[in-house]
């Protein structure tokens, strides 16, 4: 390169360097001549407010209930008749089986009882 192409390139590099400068002054404007507004909040107070009716709705359904459109999964599925809420098969008849052991002992506190007040009128003749 001659000493005349590296003036031209440092030329051209100086150039390009201010028209970029000027243009990105133009586009962003003086940093001292922008101004910023800010909004202040409220305090933080530990005073507890009732929450909106409309918003907190205690009859609302509640959104982290699993809820099923349709039918349960007929291979590994079962749908409960009291909740109408689709469990496994497992926990179905593990359910079943503690519903007819709680109702046995039922019954069986039901025939004690029977039992020994029959027991006492029959003594008595």
């Amino acid at each position: 390169m001659k000493n005349t192409d590296i003036a031209l390139v440092v030329l051209i590099s100086a150039i390009s360097i201010l028209v970029s400068y000027w243009v990105g002054s133009v586009i962003m404007g003086n940093p001292n001549e922008r101004t910023e507004t800010t909004n202040y909040l409220e305090s933080i107070s530990g005073e507890l407010r009732t929450p909106d009716q409309e918003t907190f709705n205690p009859t609302m359904i509640n959104p982290t209930e699993e809820i099923i459109i349709g039918s349960c999964n007929s291979e590994t599925q079962v749908e409960d008749p009291e909740t109408h809420r689709c469990m496994s098969k497992e926990e179905y008849e593990i359910k079943k089986k503690e519903e007819d052991k709680n109702k046995q002992n039922q019954d069986d506190g039901q025939n004690e009882s029977d039992d020994s007040g029959a027991g006492n009128s029959d003594s008595e003749y």
